[in-house]
Order: structure tokens, then C-alpha cells, then sequence
């Protein structure tokens, strides 16, 4: 192969080669943002509203039906959901996998700007939202101290949100809690009626005057003037003063009166829609978002040191606490995949010593590795591809192929030294004869991960990442097994001749008493190898003995490894329990059939191998019994759980609950976590009138709450976090005033709420027969063993007292 001769012959030219991809990978690997889980597009577009005081009748037919209608005439939708609670709609439209989530967020944009006019006058703007795995906050901050809840809220909206959100990546900084300022005119209504003032006039007036119109310019000589009328009010006072005008009755003039004459006007807070807490303290919840495709450990990075500086500004006794921060799981995740992926290589690099039994070949091996894994940085990051999970679980997994490479190559060449070549030649030859080999070999595994890269569905984009990362580093080992490794043996290893007299010169020594200390460690393995070599040896004879008896019985051998494929499949099949009743039957009915297989292959056997006749029927009889008896219960998950020691609970009150009696059921469950060692020196969160947060939308209301609760590290604790979420649920059970109480261990994906394993959707045309076949449905769901926390995503409304206008009488009056 010529690549490999010119490998040997321009040792420095190979030598600068590869220390560059080595360099280049080395950067290329430092400026990969270091994320969880690769950056996926998910199509998905949601499309929010609000409209307040609206109840959910409202909403669905005068909000959420005409965005539906509009938005289902672009190309491409597969489905299109929608959520109409009190005062806020919510649309979500997914797409066919493929679709650009920028162009369907646009197409979305334009059908919903097109019927904005048939929307109510009082709803707000919609907003359109791309899906965003990475939209959900990487950081709660809690903000608490000795000052008001008022000044609480006005230092974090003045203060922390702006130098927060100068930090680089940041894309957003949400403020929850708190008392926010509110300007408060309580009108008398007796005097209203006194002065025949209507309160649409009250409000009229305090709109047109609390306004800021620029009003042109004026130019005088060489000065130029901008004239503005100013009209904000700055104070409750002026508000007070405000002048209202009263009609004249019966031919007199009209007058004004003072807005303070017939009304209160008081500079207070308003009413709270949200409690936030910081364990069990009243604190206000500063949420921290990363742009798309930031690095979330530089961003929280980036947060910490602005948090550090900002706490000489910060008055004396408030304090900020980081409450939860994903960058920290990143890196321990990180942290974990790097170290296995170096303990794979160390690994390797021993069991490879201790089968070579040479340290030159070992040493070529243990570069030639990490060169390999280096140079495939370059073409990844070149790819788009940040530091995550998949990336890195590709190059751990691809440490056993990248050794595969120079094993074979240093094996074949050692084989040629011992034809008492010289070193060069033996290294050449030895490369050149397995070259084509060599290349049908990496091939064949590229060919098997290259695929997996384009894999359809969310899950294949999760895993384009990793095929692509082992394709490219089995490249660059066969690169390196053509070029570096020969190259290596050609300059490092030893001839026979050599190996003989340094062999010859080391018995001599040792049997003369001169031996140095590195003759007495090469002697110590010498003996070490030796000993192998003989297990070796008695291996092999026991491996042949047992292939010279397959050989002698193939059918029986075809048939102990179909069988036992089938039995192991039989083996994930869950068991029938005494309460399943006649579906046990059918449950059972797989395993009895193969079972059954598993007899009457091993009978045939029996007749076709007369010579082992017991071992066919001990096989057959010992497949079927664990056939039918042994289960192994493999759980099935897109993603595992991991301990990262953060748990959520969600709180529903009955509807119509209010905001006092919901905080009174999340106080109770703080008092439960206040007992829970593992959060002495943790963190939780509550927040009250919210569901959470969700890439999807949350339900918001006073009967809505959540607690996000983050342990201390897994090495400080002894329970997991599984162990410590089901001690609380068993507490959390006997909570007076909770509709439902629901617990969710946050794994790797992260998210703020309770994860829906399952989901079962129920369509037709008569609103009440849907809602009651949801319930008989949900019944059967909750009789299966393992469902908890089963329910419907209808929601009744809150209790309202309706105004029901006589239109005749209204007429009457003139009214409208």
C-alpha cells in the first residue's frame, strides 16, 4: 500500500500530520458547546392567547375554533390540538417529521395574522412558539430577604432582570412572585349617582389623560424644538387631581369635579396571581432561558459571575440563591462519560499488554487510540455536533473497534518479524497483506452505524449524532492503522535476531547475578506471560473439544441457539396475574408456544443426534420449564432514569378554589419536605397558581401549583431520589383540600411536571358523551396494575354567577 510505504519512509511528514489533526481536534473539541442531549427540531408550533376575564366556553368558540380553522389549511399538519381554559388558549399544530420548524412558524404566523380581526377586541396579541427542548429554564435563582415584597419584586425587575439579561446566551430572564405596583381608584358609587357621572366616563378620563403625545417641532432662528405634551402620572396625587367633567342638565353649563372627591386613590399592590416561596420563605423566582443552540454551561457560567458581582448592589439582608441550575448535571453527566470513555482506553491498553506481551506494541496501541478519537473531534464540530451524551457515548463505544485496527495490524507484522524480516520491511508487508482486509472490516461497521444517523422520528434525530461519531472516528483508525501504527512499528520494534540475543543477553545476567532491576521486572513477566500462555493453551483445548462435539451434533447445536433466542424472548413477556382474569390466556399463549417448539425441536434431535439423546431432552425439558415460569422485567423508556437529584410535585385544587385555600394545600406539603433530610441543605421551590412549566403551554389558575425540589449531591445521601419521592407521595396521601397530588422524578430530559407515559385519546361530536367516555376509559386505566395518577384533561370550570339580560326590558331602557 503505497500510503503505508510513504508512512515509513516520511516518518516526520506522517508525524506533523497527525499531531495536527491532533491540535485541531483539541480546539475543534474546546469550542463545542457542552450540552445533555443533542440539539433536535421537533415539529411543533403552538400558538397562544390570551383573553382575561373569558371563562372556557368563550375561549374555545370565539379564540381557539377560529386559529384551528385557520391554521389547518397549511400544508404539512399532521394534527392539531388545542387547550381552552379561563383566559388563555392554546393551539398546538405538529407538523410531518422533516418540516423546517422556521418555515411552519412563519406559515403559522400568517394564517393567525389573517383572522387577528375576527378574534375578540379585548384578547391580546397571539403569540406564535417554535418547540424548544431548550426553551424550558436552565436556572431558577430565589431571591429572598428582610425588604417587602414589593421592593423584592421592584429590585428584580429593575435591577437583577436588566444585568442578568445582558449576559451572553441568556434569551430571557422571567420574574414570578412577589407584589407588583398597582395604582388602586375606589369610586363611591353613591356619588357617581349623585353627580350622574357613569363609570365608562371615570375610565375614559384616566385613559386620554395618562398619555405622552409628541406634538412636532418648532424652529426658531438657528435653535430647532421638539414638542411633546407630556400627560403620564407619576403619583396617586396626581391621579386625584384629576378633572372630570359633568354634563349640564336641563340648559346649564357643566362643571368638574376632582377624580379624589369621588373616588380613593391609593398607591398600592396588586392583587397577587402568584405565591413563590424559597423553602417555605416568601421569596421572588427569577427563571433563566438560553438562546437556541447556546452553550448551557457557559451561560450559566456567565449567570454565576454576574450573580457574584451583583451582590454588592444588592441591599444589606437580601440574598440569591441558586435554587436549581442544569449546567451542574451537564457536567457531572459530562464528567461521567468522559471518565469512562478514559477508563476504557486505560483498560484496553492493559488487556492488550497483557495478550501482546510487549510494551512497544502496547505503546503504539495506547497512541494510536486517543489519535483516533482527537482527529474525530474535527469533522464533528465542522458538523454542527455539541458535547453531549450521544457524542460521547459513540467515542466510548468505539474504543473496541479502534483497537480492533492495530491489533491486527501489530499482530501480522510480529508475525512477519518472526520470518526474521527486518523491521521496516516486516511493518510494510505486514500492513500490505491485511490492507484489503482491513478495509472490508472498517467498511462493514461503518455500513452498520451510518445508518443509524438517518433514522426517522424524533429518536432518530437523537441518534444522528452518535452514528455519525463512530462512522467518522472507525475512519480515522484505519487511517492510523495505514499510516501511524507502521510507522511506529517500523522505528520501535524489535527483529528476531534482536528479541533472541536481548533474550539470550537477559538469561545470562540473571543466571551471572548482574542483573539490573529492569532485568529482574522483564523476568518478573516473562513468567507472567508464561503462565498465561499455558491457561491459554488449556483453553484451547477445551474450546476445541467443545466445537469438535457441535461439529459431531449439528442439528442439536442449530437448535440449542434457536431455541435459546426464542426462550429469552419468552423471557420479557410479562407473567399472567390472578386478576387479569381472561386475558391470562392470552398472555400465556406465547410462552406455551414456544415452550411447546422447545420440546419438539429437542425430540427431533433426540432422533437426528442418537449419540446425545440426554443432553437434547435435558435441554428441551429445562427451556420449556423456564419458558413458562421465569420473567425478566425489562422496562422500556425513551431516555433512563438518571439521579440528578430533582424531583417536581403538581398540585390541583377543586375549580374555583382560590389562591389562599391552594397556598394553604402547598404549605402543608413544605411541612412534609421540611422532614425530608436529603433537602436540609437542598432547595424547593413553590409556586402557586401555576401547573409548572411545559414545552407544550401550562395550565395557569388560582387551584394550580408546583413544587421543584432539588436533594443535595447523590454522594451525600444515601436514599435515591426514587426512594425519596415515594416517602413523600406516601405523606402527601393523606392531604386534605388536593383534587389530585402527582410526584415526577426529573431524569435526563429534564421538564417542570409529571411525565404522561400513556395516553389514550377519546374524539367525537357531543362534547358530554366524549367527557363521559374519557372517565369509563380512565376507570380501566386505573385498574391496570402500575397506572397511578390517571385522569382526563378536561377540567371543569370554576363556579360563576351568570347575568342574564331581558332583552325587552333592556329596551325599554334604552340599554345596552
Amino acid at each position: 500500500m503505497w500510503l503505508t510505504d510513504v508512512s515509513i519512509r516520511r516518518p516526520i511528514f506522517i508525524v506533523m500530520f497527525v499531531l495536527a489533526l491532533v491540535v485541531l481536534g483539541w480546539q475543534s473539541r474546546s469550542r463545542m458547546p457542552a450540552e445533555l442531549t443533542p440539539n433536535i427540531e421537533l415539529p411543533y408550533v403552538t400558538v397562544l392567547t390570551t383573553y382575561p376575564g373569558a371563562g372556557p366556553n368563550e375561549i374555545e368558540t370565539t379564540v381557539t375554533e377560529p386559529i384551528e380553522k385557520a391554521v389547518m389549511s397549511i400544508g404539512g399538519v399532521r394534527n392539531v390540538t388545542s387547550s381552552s381554559q379561563e383566559g388563555i388558549s392554546t393551539v398546538v399544530i405538529e407538523f410531518e417529521l422533516g418540516t423546517d420548524p422556521d418555515v411552519a412558524a412563519a406559515d403559522v404566523r400568517d394564517k393567525v395574522g389573517a383572522i387577528k380581526g375576527n378574534l375578540p377586541e379585548d384578547a391580546d396579541e397571539p403569540k406564535v412558539l417554535k418547540l424548544d427542548i431548550g426553551s424550558r429554564p436552565v436556572m431558577l435563582i430565589g431571591m429572598y430577604g428582610s425588604r417587602s415584597a414589593r421592593e423584592m419584586r421592584i429590585l428584580a425587575d429593575d435591577v437583577i432582570t436588566d444585568r442578568l439579561a445582558k449576559v451572553r446566551g441568556v434569551a430571557a430572564v422571567n420574574i414570578i412572585g412577589g407584589e407588583e405596583r398597582e395604582i388602586n381608584v375606589a369610586v363611591d358609587k353613591n356619588r357617581l349617582q349623585a353627580y350622574g357621572i357613569p363609570i365608562t366616563a371615570i375610565v375614559q378620563a384616566i385613559r386620554t389623560a395618562n398619555l405622552n403625545i409628541p406634538a412636532g417641532s418648532i424652529k426658531e432662528g438657528a435653535r430647532d424644538y421638539s414638542v411633546r405634551t407630556v400627560g403620564e402620572f407619576q403619583t396617586a396625587e396626581e391621579i386625584a387631581d384629576l378633572r372630570i367633567y359633568i354634563p349640564g342638565r336641563a340648559g346649564t353649563q357643566g362643571s368638574t369635579i376632582r377624580l379624589g372627591d369621588i373616588a380613593t386613590v391609593t398607591d398600592t399592590v396588586a392583587e397577587p396571581k402568584q405565591i413563590t416561596r424559597l423553602n417555605s420563605k416568601p421569596s421572588v423566582t427569577i427563571s433563566i432561558q438560553k438562546q437556541t443552540g447556546a452553550n448551557t454551561v457557559e451561560v450559566a457560567n456567565g449567570i454565576k459571575r454576574e450573580l457574584h458581582e451583583l451582590k454588592s448592589v444588592l441591599p444589606h439582608g437580601v440574598k440569591l440563591v441558586i435554587a436549581s441550575d442544569d449546567s451542574t448535571f451537564v457536567k457531572y453527566s459530562l464528567h461521567d462519560v468522559n471518565k469512562s470513555l478514559t477508563e476504557g482506553i486505560l483498560l484496553v491498553v492493559v488487556i492488550v499488554f497483557l495478550f501482546l506481551h510487549t510494551v512497544r506494541a502496547t505503546f503504539i496501541v495506547a497512541i494510536a487510540i486517543p489519535t483516533s478519537i482527537m482527529a474525530t473531534y474535527l469533522p464533528i464540530s465542522a458538523f454542527g455536533f455539541t458535547l453531549n451524551n450521544m457524542t460521547l457515548l459513540a467515542l466510548s463505544l468505539v474504543v473496541g473497534i479502534l483497537v480492533d485496527d492495530s491489533i491486527v495490524v501489530l499482530e501480522n507484522i510480529e508475525r512477519h518479524l518472526r520470518m526474521r524480516k527486518h523491521p521496516r520491511q516486516a511493518a510494510l508487508d505486514g500492513r500490505s497483506e491485511i490492507g484489503l482486509a482491513a478495509i472490508t472490516i472498517t467498511f462493514v461497521d461503518i455500513v452498520v452505524f451510518v445508518p443509524i444517523a438517518f433514522m426517522g422520528g424524533i429518536v432518530g434525530q437523537f441518534f444522528r449524532q452518535f452514528g455519525i461519531t463512530v462512522a467518522t472516528a472507525t475512519a480515522f483508525s484505519l487511517l492510523m492503522s495505514f499510516t501511524l501504527t507502521p510507522m511506529l512499528a517500523s522505528r520501535w520494534m524489535k527483529s528476531q535476531d534482536e528479541e533472541e540475543r536481548d533474550r539470550e543477553a537477559l538469561r545470562q545476567r540473571l543466571l551471572s547475578g548482574t542483573a539490573t532491576l529492569k532485568d529482574r521486572i522483564d523476568a518478573f513477566f516473562r513468567a507472567v506471560f508464561g503462565v498465561m500462555e499455558r491457561f491459554l493453551k488449556s483453553l484451547d483445548i477445551r474450546y476445541r473439544g467443545l466445537l469438535q462435539w457441535a461439529l459431531e451434533n449439528r442439528f442439536l447445536t442449530v437448535v440449542i441457539g434457536f431455541v435459546s433466542l426464542l426462550v429469552v424472548v419468552a423471557m420479557t413477556m410479562p407473567l399472567p396475574s390472578r386478576s387479569a382474569g381472561a386475558y391470562s390466556a392470552k398472555l400465556i399463549m406465547p410462552r406455551v408456544i414456544i415452550a411447546l417448539l422447545a420440546l419438539a425441536l429437542s425430540a427431533v434431535a433426540m432422533k437426528i443426534d442418537v449419540h446425545s439423546r440426554k443432553v437434547a431432552l435435558a435441554f428441551g425439558v429445562l427451556m420449556a420449564v423456564v419458558a413458562l415460569t421465569v420473567y425478566l422485567p425489562f422496562g422500556f423508556s425513551m431516555f433512563p432514569d438518571v439521579d440528578r437529584g430533582l424531583f417536581t410535585i403538581s398540585v390541583r385544587t377543586p375549580p374555583g378554589t382560590s389562591l389562599k385555600a391552594t397556598d394553604e394545600v402547598v404549605r402543608k406539603i413544605e411541612r412534609v419536605l421540611e422532614q425530608v433530610p436529603e433537602l436540609k441543605k437542598g432547595f424547593y421551590t413553590s409556586v402557586v397558581g401555576s401547573a409548572g412549566t411545559s414545552i407544550f403551554g401550562t395550565n395557569t389558575g388560582s387551584e394550580y401549583a408546583y413544587i421543584e425540589a432539588q436533594c443535595v449531591d447523590k454522594s451525600q445521601r444515601e436514599r435515591s431520589v426514587r426512594e425519596i419521592v415515594d416517602w413523600v407521595a406516601a405523606r402527601m396521601a393523606s392531604i386534605p383540600g388536593a383534587a389530585m397530588i402527582t410526584t415526577s422524578v426529573v431524569s435526563g430530559m429534564g421538564g417542570g411536571g409529571p411525565t404522561q407515559g400513556l395516553q389514550k385519546e377519546v374524539q367525537g361530536q357531543n362534547m358530554r358523551d366524549i367527557i363521559e367516555e374519557a372517565n369509563r376509559v380512565a376507570a380501566v386505566m386505573r385498574r391496570n396494575p402500575g397506572a397511578v395518577d390517571v385522569e382526563i384533561s378536561y377540567k371543569e370550570s370554576k363556579p360563576e354567577r351568570r347575568i342574564v339580560v331581558d332583552r325587552v326590558r333592556a329596551a325599554e331602557f334604552n340599554l345596552s
